[in-house]
């Protein structure tokens, strides 16, 4: 696995801090003088560092929808409140899967 000059680190973490896009950090990219590889590996770096951006958050929403959903499916065969089973049966559960969905996205997108 190669590891990044010193010089390269630090262009990475300022990227961080100023949380730029693909196209931001490649206008900056292009003002520094770096090896061509050294510049690949550090475009490649920061791409799975914005999909981990993005992954993380979709997680917790894939998890959020499944307990939400776990939660509808037994207070609906607990019959908890008669009058809100449908509530929980129709409305929680859909709720939950747009949840889990919108998680799913962010995770595979």
């Amino acid at each position: 696995m190669k590891t990044l000059s010193g010089q390269a680190q630090q262009l990475l973490e300022t990227w961080k801090i100023k949380q730029l896009n693909l196209e931001d950090a490649l206008q900056s990219l292009q003002n520094e003088a770096l090896q061509e590889e050294d510049k690949a590996f550090l475009i490649e770096s920061w791409k799975k560092y914005l999909s981990q951006q993005r992954q993380r958050p979709g997680f917790l929403y894939m998890g959020l929808g499944s307990l939400l959903g776990f939660l509808a499916c037994v207070f609906t065969m607990m019959d908890v409140a008669p009058s809100l089973n449908s509530f929980f049966l129709y409305g929680l559960t859909s709720f939950a899967i747009l949840v889990v969905l919108y998680g799913c996205y962010l995770v595979f997108e």
